[in-house]
């Protein structure tokens, strides 16, 4: 299954209305440069909530909707979901490359112990590509990636995490924050403790 979808353009079914009308509405995107435009049928934008942040989810599902193989399958990412899709990975990359910052799981983080959470890893034939167009668009190199965990178990030596150009909140309770002072942590992460448990 690996490689059936390689250089397929993507193409847009449905977008959802913004509730607005789009003059109305601050969006982020628009054009894509030359290189992404190909593989991505039009503009791609997403429109940015005044009154707070504006979220959005990517994923991928099998026909009968399953979204994660459970704690007993040796691997338990998409990729299994989806056939390991070269066109999933690049739509991952385009919202990164919009997004401020990546939200992941604790438990994501422990499962992909090599990957971070950047357009440039999805999709690094086109890392120069990314790079331009979040230049071009006033956005950092590359999203912060927010770590969630209960518990603070994650390891900052990570190569996700641990990138000096990817910035890295971990957000956590205060034992988790307690446990993760115990430990070396890079330069690029910051540890927000959470109001409460």
């Amino acid at each position: 299954m690996a490689g059936r979808s390689e250089g397929l353009p993507l193409e847009s079914l449905w977008l959802a209305s913004a509730g607005r009308s789009a003059g109305d509405a601050e969006a982020r995107g628009g054009l894509l440069p030359p290189d992404l435009e190909a593989r991505f049928d039009g503009a791609l934008s997403v429109a940015l909530r005044p009154d707070r942040p504006t979220i959005v989810a990517n994923f991928v599902t099998s026909v009968d909707g399953i979204a994660a193989m459970g704690p007993s399958e040796p691997s338990a990412g998409g990729g299994e979901i989806s056939g390991f899709s070269e066109s999933d990975r690049f739509m991952m990359a385009l919202l990164r490359g919009l997004a401020d910052v990546v939200i992941v799981g604790a438990g994501t983080v422990r499962a992909g112990r090599t990957h971070e959470w950047t357009p440039r890893r999805v999709a690094p034939d086109l890392a120069g590509a990314f790079a331009a167009w979040r230049s071009n668009l006033g956005l950092a190199p590359q999203p912060t990636t927010v770590v969630v965990t209960a518990r603070g178990d994650v390891d900052p030596s990570q190569p996700g995490l641990s990138a000096p150009d990817v910035p890295v909140v971990v957000a956590t309770t205060r034992a988790g924050a307690t446990r993760l002072a115990t430990l070396t942590l890079p330069p690029n992460m910051t540890v927000e403790t959470a109001e409460g448990d």
